[in-house]
């Protein structure tokens, strides 16, 4: 990387790649209701290294704001082709697109990730609506047993000993590991 200097006699604002005109503490393009959500799921998952998955990621507010506040690397996937489009170029003009956040097209709920690949599993589509029981499985095919974290569905939060039961430490691992399903109902979708 390097730096390109412009010299004018008109007072005018510099940005590059990654950086953001305006008070540090206001991110361009940052939605509340994704705002809000990031916090409360941080104070709450207390993830912040790793690997985050955001199932049904719209677009991709949440993983946005995940990725502002964290050092996660963040993989959104989206069952629609318009959506992952989108969401490519936002990230692309915010300078976080394949270096800390990657988006792909869900298929049938399947991610095709590898069992236990994450530390942190949200939903976008949680703040607005049940994300429903194959998506859940997939949460929990994926979460990272000793320490991984599912924040599911806001509205109709899943019984946590469903899911717990299903992704606790495979086989080979200690039985004293286990993995966190957090009740999210406190989440305010507004």
């Amino acid at each position: 990387r390097g730096s390109i200097y412009c010299f004018d006699d008109v007072a005018a604002t510099a940005t590059s790649a990654g950086s953001q005109v305006g008070p540090a503490n206001t991110p361009r393009g940052s939605d509340t209701s994704h705002r809000d959500a990031a916090e409360e799921i941080l104070r709450r998952a207390k993830v912040t290294e790793g690997y985050c998955v955001d199932l049904g990621c719209g677009d991709g507010g949440l993983a946005l704001e995940l990725a502002r506040r964290t050092s996660l690397r963040i993989y959104a996937l989206d069952q629609d082709p318009a959506n992952v489009t989108r969401l490519r170029r936002r990230l692309s003009r915010e300078g976080l697109y394949g270096n800390r956040v990657t988006v792909h097209l869900l298929e049938k709920n399947n991610t095709h990730y590898a069992d236990y690949c994450a530390d942190l599993v949200v939903s976008s589509r949680s703040l607005t609506e049940a994300i429903g029981a194959e998506l859940l499985a997939e949460a929990a095919r994926i979460q990272r047993p000793c320490g991984g974290v599912i924040c599911p569905d806001p509205i109709d939060p899943p019984d946590p000993s469903d899911l717990i039961s299903s992704t606790t430490a495979p086989r080979n691992l200690s039985s004293s590991c286990s993995s966190k399903v957090l009740p999210s109902a406190s989440l305010n979708k507004e």
